[in-house]
């Protein structure tokens, strides 16, 4: 007698293959994922993330904001502290341009708060590393054998973040992988739009196929 198999597991996501349009559950989560690039904006600009730091008995790093006399920058941010900010908008810019421009699947209002929620928390924990000591990448604190005492202008700034091989890796890393992920994903919609693939599985060429490996 033949033993008779289990059924295989079934997996649970939190993105719906329905495909129709949601426009409160997208609405929510664009709103979302634009606060959190503003949330990480504020934690650099008014020092909060270093409050935070040393609530936890850390040392932050100087030279963020500059109202904490870190020298002129843009909107208040010293070079260092823009790039950080920067690597936040764009991951929110990214995943909002893939919600309303190249998904067809539906956004309902639970996975929308789920996965803004997973974002807002990731990034929070990566503008806190950024500028705390024990894991920071910024250039070393000028001295003033190199350059005048602070503020210093926004011009060495950025001769002393060239001067970081690994924020100089990190940030090419991260426009690499932007620019796979989301050139993939057009590819793909391009691919199902045309009438002849309808009901196709995508062949995982182009940049997918580097995107999904």
């Amino acid at each position: 007698m033949t033993d008779k198999q289990p059924p295989p597991p079934k997996y649970r996501s939190l993105a719906s293959r329905e495909k129709r349009p949601s426009p409160f559950g997208t609405t929510l989560f664009v709103g979302l994922r634009a606060a959190d690039a503003i949330l990480q904006y504020h934690l650099l600009r008014h020092n909060w993330a270093h409050q935070a730091i040393r609530a936890l008995h850390g040392v932050p790093i100087t030279g963020v904001s500059s109202a904490a006399g870190g020298g002129g920058g843009l909107l208040g941010l010293t070079p260092y502290g823009t790039i950080i900010s920067a690597l936040a908008l764009g991951s929110s810019l990214k995943q909002i341009i893939f919600t309303t421009i190249i998904s067809e699947q539906e956004m309902r209002p639970g996975p929308a708060l789920a996965i803004a929620a997973f974002n807002t928390v990731f990034n929070t924990a990566n503008t806190l590393l950024s500028v705390w000591t024990f894991s920071s990448v910024a250039p070393t604190t000028p001295t003033p054998t190199h350059i005048p005492p602070p503020p210093f202008p926004p011009r060495r700034h950025y001769a002393f973040i060239a001067s970081s091989p690994a924020l100089l890796a990190g940030i090419a890393l991260y426009a690499v992988g932007m620019v796979l992920e989301l050139g993939s994903e057009v590819q793909r919609k391009r691919f199902k739009a045309k009438p002849e693939n309808q009901g196709k599985p995508y062949d995982g060429g182009g940049l997918w196929a580097w995107a999904t490996h």
